[in-house]
């Protein structure tokens, strides 16, 4: 599938939507040119987000994973496990990455794990938020979370070997 094809395109050709649904979308958005294409298909109910993002991943050769938090881990309070979208396989783009850090983003602020007891198989993370006081004999750090709420991750990754 081509690099330069709309999200329209991919969605009509993978027949998740007919022509006659993509003109009326094309409609819609004159009047709403703030909208992208892909979110008034959802308003209109004619796909839905993971066709979306299954389409936009293609069109952008990437690769749709499943993150899942855990409240029980033997490495801190909380961990975090992505996997291969339905599977329990490790991401193909894991796989030559090298991790530099993850950000657990919370509702004040943001608590970095750079550290091989957080990051510990590029896929499989932990941190601490207080309960946990010790990992490996080692004590742990949970002041910059401290009791927040969870609200996003992100990956800091290079593809490859330095």
């Amino acid at each position: 599938m081509g690099a330069n094809l709309r999200i329209g395109e991919i969605l009509t050709e993978r027949g998740y939507v007919n022509e006659q649904q993509m003109e009326e979308a094309l409609a819609y958005q004159k009047g709403h040119r703030d909208r992208r294409v892909g979110q008034i298909l959802i308003e209109l109910q004619f796909v839905t987000e993971q066709q979306v993002l299954e389409a936009l991943a293609s069109r952008l050769d990437l690769e749709i994973v499943d993150v899942s938090l855990q409240t029980e881990t033997s490495y801190g309070d909380y961990g975090m496990k992505i996997t291969k979208k339905g599977t329990s396989e490790v991401p193909d783009f894991l796989n030559d990455a090298k991790v530099y850090g993850v950000v657990i983003g919370t509702d004040t602020n943001g608590y970095g794990l750079r550290h091989l007891e957080n990051i510990w198989r590029k896929y499989d993370l932990a941190w601490c938020t207080g309960f946990t006081t010790k990992v490996h004999n080692g004590p742990t750090s949970s002041e910059h979370y401290n009791g927040a709420d969870h609200t996003e991750s992100h990956l800091l990754y290079r593809q490859g070997h330095l």
